[in-house]
Parts: structure tokens; C-alpha cells; sequence
């Protein structure tokens, strides 16, 4: 839990400084490492190193890919939700797969197919940089809570 709020704290700041393909990139690639090496090495500070790392570098993977998801279309509403609804149909069969490969293969080769694939998502960093030339799909700001003269009100309804 520490590396993924670690991650999600410093996530913005890290795609302002290195973009968001290389952040991918490097998320994926961090996850990977950790989530491998926390199956690999038998010891009880690299397993909570190793799924320290796995929470860090996935932190940022999510919103990537949900901002990359906005920027394919005019309407970004239908992607971004395929994007969310895939997240949240891995997180329900995701388990249920691991605990029927772990009954077949074992439960450290069931563990390393997810170590693998969260490191595979690497490969599919360049989706998350915008076409060039696109703008991003950003609705107007709101005026911030102040009515049409420009006193601010309460939450923006225009009542004192």
C-alpha cells in the first residue's frame, strides 16, 4: 500500500518530467521487477520490497492508461470507460484465473503469469502519448464558483 501512495503522490509529477510513455514504460517495467522478484527471492524483506515496487509502478499505469484512452477520440467518454471497465473486470477474474492456474501449476508459476504480463505492458507504452498535432480533450473550466457577476457564492449556485 506504501508504493502504491508513494506512486500515485509523485505520479504527476514524474509524466510532467519524463512523459507519459516513458513513465508507462518504466511502471510496467518496476511492477515487474518487484512482483517478480518478491516470487523469486525467498526472503521475507525482498518479498515486501518486491510488493512494495509492484505497488509503486502500477500506481501509474491505470491513470495513463485512462488519460491515453481519452485522447483516441472526440468523444473520450466511451473510451475512458472500456479502459475502467476492463481495469475492473481484471480485478474480479484475476484472482479466480490465479487460483485455478495455482491448482494446475503451482501457485509460484500461477503468481509469475501476472509478473510477466504487468511487465509486458511496457511494450504497449507508446499508446500512451498523444498523436501529434492532438490536443487534449479537456472541458472548459468552470468559472469557480462565481455568478455572473463575479461574486462567489456557495458551491457555485449562485445562493449566499
Amino acid at each position: 500500500m506504501a508504493g502504491t501512495t508513494a506512486g500515485r503522490l509523485v505520479g504527476d509529477r514524474l509524466q510532467a518530467r519524463v512523459g507519459p510513455t516513458r513513465l508507462f514504460r518504466a511502471g510496467g517495467l518496476v511492477a515487474g521487477i518487484g512482483f517478480g522478484g518478491a516470487l523469486l527471492v525467498p526472503a521475507p524483506a525482498a518479498g515486501i520490497a518486491g510488493l512494495a515496487l509492484l505497488g509503486a509502478g502500477t500506481s501509474v499505469l491505470l491513470p495513463l492508461a485512462i488519460g491515453a484512452a481519452g485522447n483516441l477520440d472526440r468523444e473520450p467518454a466511451p473510451a475512458v470507460a472500456r479502459v475502467a471497465t476492463l481495469g475492473c473486470l481484471g480485478s474480479f477474474t484475476g484472482p479466480a484465473l490465479i487460483g485455478t492456474l495455482a491448482g494446475v501449476l503451482g501457485l509460484a508459476a500461477a503468481l509469475g503469469l501476472p509478473a510477466l504480463l504487468v511487465a509486458g505492458t511496457a511494450l504497449g507504452a507508446r499508446r500512451c502519448s498523444r498523436p501529434p498535432g492532438a490536443r487534449p480533450n479537456r472541458r472548459p473550466r468552470s468559472d469557480s464558483g462565481r455568478s455572473m457577476g463575479g461574486r462567489h457564492t456557495l458551491l457555485g449556485t449562485g445562493e449566499r
